[in-house]
């Protein structure tokens, strides 16, 4: 049995859980021998359980719930496939299996690095552990099996639990996708826009800034309209923070948001350069469109919410702080209200769900083809709305609703009020109309009054150097890395039934330069910029890796090598091309947006459509 190693000391909203280690069963087992009073499971649960299960389905996660015999466990472990993994839930510490009386195959069964056992009183904190255990490139399978001994409390708990965690492997599969599909471009757009990230720009002048005071996060969601006339009226008593889409619906009202967040890697500004208002600071993911970060050179915040980009960025000397996202501009705008200590924080336009068959507010500007909007809301479902009748979402805004659930769970100490007054209800926030939540407000007078500490952003020339010499660097690197795949690559095809041991060694030393802790900036770099064929020979070889022989692992190195190379190639395109834009940018006089066009690198179309690149002989460089 695996270790897994969990968080401790901190209490969460969904309360204490544990994944028991092998000492601490031991110890249950021997404690509980004895003390138990349930009758020895017969051999008609054995016959049940081996029932559910089946060697042929490979890659499935088998959920065991009820009290087992360590003998019937080992046999579920021998039943099932050796891609597999069983975990096996208990209700509490004291719902412990029954002791095998042959000790060493107890160990054996412990030690089984395919079985998981978890512990929790509470079914939720149960299904946060079990998905942290599952992952969900390895597996696509998984499945309840049900023994004997569930105590009657049972049923409730597994309805809580199955609720809980097909949200929780929910939010891990589009976290997953998002990766796979984003990642290269999250990385590709920081490495432009951290011509931006100076210190000056960073957050941490912000925290608490606004501490107890209304804060207001204003999405798109369709319940906007029916707010906007209030919002006008009270817009002096709120410090408001819009999601960037939002930007032209306050505007085309007469209100100018304090703070405007966008992260979004594809989609160009909502906005013109020229309607910019000196009074609002943009909170700009350093992996968003480079159009926005580009045209929008006011006063401003540079955030990441990626977590490789940010220390691959920052080892490079750009200034980024970390924003939390839940992977909507939706959720960073809610994560910037809490960091600057916003109490109460009020939502309005927060709707997760196409309220009155619409997808967003009236004056928003879609960015996608009515045959797409078309074709998610054709895959919709209903859930409950927040006035009790049901609402029509998609998975990706119930994974949203879920994030904002759990993270007001997280904040007991604020008042987090859902003003929407339509969409999905979001369990946990408080539900008060927008009328009466500007009433209060305006009654104690805790608007708005702490001036922003932010400064227009004004190019660093000395910075920019430096950023380029490091980039340089790296591009050095590249180079070397690409030459040894191809060493790599020549030396696998010599291997034939039987591996030369000089040539083993020789693809050994290559490994082991390919996964050095010392060349993380490269390995993050290479494997980002070619996350999609990383990702799919990663899956084949956690599909494959237990039924490999000696012939398989070298092909499966091969194919690494070749994953590998595609990073390598796109790596090689972008700091090339970025290289050319920071030599002009250093010897212009002035800072010019025109470069990114100039250089190729305002990526995406109005329509978040890539940009299609000039022929070499057309390219203007």
């Amino acid at each position: 049995m695996q270790i897994v190693n969990t968080a401790t000391g901190a209490p969460t909203a969904l309360g204490q859980g544990k994944i028991l280690k092998a000492g601490e069963l031991q110890s249950l087992l021997i404690a509980n021998a004895q003390a138990t009073d349930m009758a020895d499971p017969s051999d008609a649960e054995l016959t049940q359980l081996l029932s559910q299960v089946d060697k042929t389905q490979k890659r499935t996660i088998w959920l065991l719930h009820g009290c087992l015999r360590i003998d019937h466990l080992a046999a579920v472990l021998k039943a099932v496939s050796p891609c597999s993994r069983v975990v096996n839930m208990l209700w509490d510490k004291e719902a412990v299996f029954c002791r095998s009386q042959d000790s060493h195959s107890t160990a054996a069964v412990l030690e089984d690095e395919r079985l998981r056992i978890v512990t929790a009183d509470v079914p939720e904190t149960q299904a946060r552990l079990v998905s942290t255990l599952i992952d969900v490139e390895a597996y696509v399978a998984w499945k309840p099996v049900m023994g004997l001994h569930v105590p009657p409390e049972g049923i409730e708990h597994l309805q809580r639990f199955y609720k809980s965690f097909t949200e929780y492997l929910n939010q891990k599969a589009v976290g997953r996708m998002t990766q796979i599909h984003s990642a290269h471009l999250f990385l590709a757009n920081a490495l432009v826009n951290a011509v931006f990230a100076n210190p000056i720009n960073e957050l941490g002048a912000y925290r608490d800034l606004h501490k107890n005071k209304p804060i207001l996060v204003v999405a798109t969601g369709p319940s906007l309209n029916k707010q906007m006339p209030l919002l006008a009226q009270y817009k002096d008593q709120f410090v408001i923070v819009a999601v960037d889409p939002a930007l032209p619906i306050l505007k085309s009202h007469g209100i100018v948001p304090q703070f405007v967040v966008s992260i979004d890697p594809k989609k160009r500004p909502y906005w013109k350069h020229n309607e910019l208002d000196d009074n609002t600071t943009f909170v700009i993911d350093i992996g968003c469109c480079p159009d926005v970060a580009w045209s929008s050179n006011k006063k401003y915040l540079m955030t990441s919410c990626h977590h490789d980009v940010h220390r691959l960025i920052t080892s490079l000397g750009a200034h980024a702080s970390h924003l939390q996202t839940g992977g909507s501009v939706g959720t960073s705008a809610f994560n910037l209200a809490c960091q600057m200590g916003g109490n109460p924080i009020v939502m309005i336009g927060m709707d997760l769900a196409w309220t009155g068959g619409k997808d967003h507010a009236d004056g928003y500007v879609s960015q996608y083809s009515r045959e797409i909007l078309d074709a998610r809301h054709a895959k919709g479902f209903e859930i409950e709305g927040h006035d009790g009748q049901p609402v029509r979402t998609e998975r990706q805004l119930l994974y949203y609703k879920s994030w904002f659930e759990q993270r007001i769970q997280q904040l007991p100490d604020r008042l987090i009020v859902n003003a929407t007054e339509g969409g999905a209800r979001i369990n946990g926030a408080t539900q008060i109309p927008f009328a009466s939540v500007c009433e209060e407000i305006a009654k104690t007078q805790l608007g708005p009054c702490v001036p922003d500490p932010g400064q227009p952003w004004a190019p660093d020339f000395e910075y920019i150097a430096r950023y380029a010499g490091e980039l340089r660097r790296l591009k050095e690197e590249v180079d070397a890395l690409e030459r040894k795949l191809d060493k790599g690559i020549e030396l696998i095809q010599k291997i034939k039934k039987t591996p030369k041991n000089s040539v083993v060694r020789q693809i050994d030393e290559i490994n082991r330069e390919l996964t050095s802790p010392d060349n993380w900036q490269l390995k993050t770099l290479v494997e980002m910029m070619g996350q999609a064929a990383v990702a799919a020979t990663d899956q084949k070889i956690k599909t494959d890796g237990p039924d490999m022989d000696i012939k398989g692992i070298y092909k499966a190195y091969k194919s690494v090598y070749y994953s590998a190379k595609y990073g390598v190639s796109a790596s090689k395109e972008l700091l090339t091309t970025l290289l050319g834009l920071l030599d002009e940018l250093i010897t212009a006089t002035e800072f010019r947006h025109e470069l990114l066009s100039k250089h190729h690198l305002n990526r995406w179309n109005a329509d978040g459509t890539a940009v299609s690149k000039p022929s070499a002989a057309g390219a203007n460089r």
